[in-house]
């Protein structure tokens, strides 16, 4: 098989990225082939031998290509003879859609996986990785950690990418340590030093004692990284304090060295590797429904909001609602207080529309009125929505 002629992945990133196209090397060894990508989508591979070869004759059985287009809602196209299983069941589950395509090569010598689509389908990719590995059970935390890193890093989140870099390397001093890693509970016990037999011997002395004594507590700050605290979720963490004493072996008749330890269990640890999991989840969850349905989110929320208002604004709510959006975008404290006062007069002309029984009580249902009844008078507004929702239930 002729050599595929190659040249730097950085000198491709740079030749079409005004086509709109982000390039994104997964898996290689520094160099992807040289393509040429067409408006239409057409990709053609250039071997030194055949310039002007298509791709899916030249290159033969050794090279294995699979296409799909994006402006067509079309099943995935493979110009191979006989695509693997695996191959197929892998572009089966990457969910590709209109606004991007993937290109697998495969030779005997190097894979490359090749991504051709926006920072955001990247991003909407590697999250869904990460659900499904939170979905799965056997989490790797620190990979989550990483890939969420990354899909922040890609799309410009400074903030969160802040906190997943910290979660992985640790918080600098002078950071502000998130609640989950402060003051974190252990306890204080003195250790004998000298070796085992000393260590019995002291085990021996304690079991004499008639009265035990009051367990002393310390806390602690944890400013490491994953890795330190994935190692102390296994086996807890045992430092020394710095201070020593003695005691008394009644039955050697002698003095035994101690020194004082500050002695922190695993749980502790874990419970800190479930809230970062359980933040980790969230992120990824939270931002995968914005960047994969963000749009059709906030068309229903629109259509919904359409419906409503067209029964609203002939009741007389639209000074009402203007306020309200004026001070819920505004910095001025002053219009955040005409919109709560708006907010108390929607809930009173609602009242007086919905409700137009002149009685002063509703017998239905208990209250401070006349006779022990709720009392529905044009003040008691609340009280009147109550009401109509009781009648209407």
């Amino acid at each position: 098989m002729d050599e595929l002629e190659a040249i730097p992945s950085s000198s491709l990133r740079k030749k079409h990225t005004a086509l709109g196209y982000h390039f994104s090397e997964v898996w290689g060894h520094g160099q992807l082939l040289v393509f040429w990508l067409y408006p239409d989508s057409q990709t053609v591979y250039k071997c030194p031998s055949d310039p002007q070869a298509e791709h899916h004759n030249s290159l033969g059985s050794y090279v294995e290509i699979i296409e799909y287009e994006p402006k067509q809602f079309l099943p995935i196209q493979y110009y191979t003879d006989s695509p693997s299983i695996a191959t197929r069941k892998k572009l089966n589950n990457l969910g590709l859609h209109s606004s991007s395509f993937r290109i697998i090569i495969r030779t005997y010598e190097k894979c490359y996986n090749i991504d051709v689509s926006e920072p955001q389908d990247e991003a909407i990719s590697i999250l869904k990785g990460v659900l499904d590995n939170l979905f799965s059970g056997g989490v790797d935390l620190k990979n989550v950690l990483r890939r969420c890193a990354h899909v922040c890093q890609i799309l410009s989140w400074g903030e969160q990418l802040s906190w997943f870099q910290n979660e992985l390397h640790g918080y600098p001093n002078g950071a502000e340590l998130p609640w989950y890693r402060k003051s974190i509970r252990g306890h204080i016990k003195w250790h004998v030093t000298g070796g085992i037999y000393t260590a019995i011997d002291s085990v021996v002395e304690d079991g004499h004692k008639t009265k035990e004594e009051p367990i002393k507590y310390t806390e602690m700050d944890v400013w490491n990284g994953i890795d330190w605290i994935l190692s102390a979720a296994q086996s807890g963490y045992v430092e020394s304090t710095g201070k020593k004493s003695s005691k008394y072996i009644s039955f050697r008749h002698k003095d035994v060295e101690t020194k004082e330890m500050n002695i922190y269990d695993k749980h502790v640890f874990q419970t800190i590797l479930t809230n970062i999991e359980n933040l980790a989840f969230n992120f990824a969850s939270n931002s995968y429904a914005v960047l994969q349905y963000g749009d059709a989110l906030q068309d229903v929320w629109q259509a919904y909001r359409a419906k409503v208002e067209e029964h609203l604004i002939p009741i007389g709510f639209a000074e009402h609602l203007d306020t309200i959006r004026k001070g819920l975008n505004s910095q001025n404290p002053q219009d955040w207080r005409a919109a709560m006062w708006s907010c108390r007069d929607i809930l009173h002309d609602l009242a007086a529309y919905l409700w137009c029984d002149q009685r002063e009580t509703y017998e239905y249902l208990p209250g401070q009125g006349k006779d022990g009844k709720l009392r529905v008078t044009d003040s008691d507004y609340v009280n009147r929505l109550g009401a109509y929702l009781h009648q209407k239930g």
